[in-house]
């Protein structure tokens, strides 16, 4: 039997992450004394540091010249991933730290279909990024009920433009927003406006004819609300309010669209609005909702900015009219 000696198993060697910064501190700012400069230190101080590194590593990381100091390929391959150690360094400190302060590690807000903005969701996603660099953050949008089963089943961490001025559930808490009134339109020329108009006290049995369209309901578990239509009238179902108002400007059909959407088009001519009596629909209430146990620091914040009708949120809120 062939003996072979056993390998000593040697320990694990560890970094100075001060060290490895003052190292790039030293290649960016090419000698010693220059970075002793900027990081308020002696060169002699700066030398300890690289020379003490560069023993933790066993190998020379940096050339000295009288006038300049340059990496060795070691030194060049240190420097190529020594930002991202540093960062990611600096990355469970400040993790640690925001878990002390309460700052949620994921947050997700659930829009209604009826108050997204696209543009402003994405500023106000940036502000937040920069504000609370830990956090994951994620944006969704519902319609109708949906936003209720997204905080629900989901785990939304707020919702702006939950359906209803109260609660669903008993695990929520909701403040009051405004309403979204709505405009019965059409497409000018549309033979509902004429239909309509001679229709005299029975406008719901002449308008039944031509088609609605909408956008459905996204709730999977908590029990939807139906879209608007005429009893026996035939629809079309489109993925977004833009799909719909297209439709209608098209000639498609006739139906309700929220007043602040279509009010710049009625007043341009692409869309017009229908007169019909006893055709109507009531204003939508619209809430600000989150579950009562989430109260952390990001909720708070964007409670703050709601409450305050900050301009990162104004144009959620330019839809809806005060109550």
């Amino acid at each position: 039997m062939i003996e072979v000696d056993a390998v000593p198993i040697q320990p694990k060697q560890h970094l100075d992450m001060e060290a490895v910064f003052t190292f790039v501190t030293v290649v960016e700012q090419g000698s010693f004394s220059a970075a002793a400069a900027v990081l308020y230190k002696t060169p002699s101080a700066i030398s300890h540091r690289i020379k003490s590194l560069e023993d933790a590593l066993g190998i020379q990381l940096l050339e000295r010249t009288t006038h300049s100091t340059a990496p060795t390929e070691a030194g060049k391959r240190l420097m190529a991933k020594a930002q991202y150690m540093l960062d990611l360094h600096q990355s469970l400190f400040d993790e640690f730290e925001s878990i002390k302060l309460g700052v949620e590690s994921s947050y997700t807000i659930v829009f209604n279909n009826l108050l997204y903005d696209a543009a402003a969701a994405a500023r106000l996603l940036e502000h937040l990024r920069d504000r609370f660099r830990t956090t994951t953050f994620s944006v969704r949008q519902s319609v109708f009920m949906g936003v209720w089963d997204y905080l629900i089943y989901d785990r939304g961490s707020i919702a702006i433009g939950a359906p209803s001025f109260h609660s669903i559930h008993e695990d929520f808490v909701t403040t009051p927003l405004g309403l979204i009134d709505w405009a019965l339109v059409c497409a000018p020329g549309h033979p509902c406006l004429s239909a309509a108009a001679e229709a005299g006290g029975s406008t719901e049995e002449a308008l039944r004819i031509y088609p609605t369209v909408n956008v459905e309901d996204t709730s999977t578990h908590t029990q939807g609300r139906p879209s608007w239509r005429l009893n026996g009238q035939d629809e079309f179902i489109v993925p977004d309010l833009k799909t719909k108002m297209k439709c209608f400007e098209e000639g498609l059909g006739f139906g309700f669209l929220p007043r602040s959407l279509v009010t710049e088009r009625i007043r341009c001519g692409t869309l017009v609005e229908l007169q019909a009596t006893g055709v109507f629909r009531q204003p939508s209430p619209m809430s600000l909702a989150r579950p009562k146990n989430r109260t952390g620091v990001i909720t708070q914040y964007v409670e703050q900015l709601v409450a305050n009708g900050h301009d990162l949120v104004k144009p959620f809120l330019a839809p809806l009219t005060v109550q």
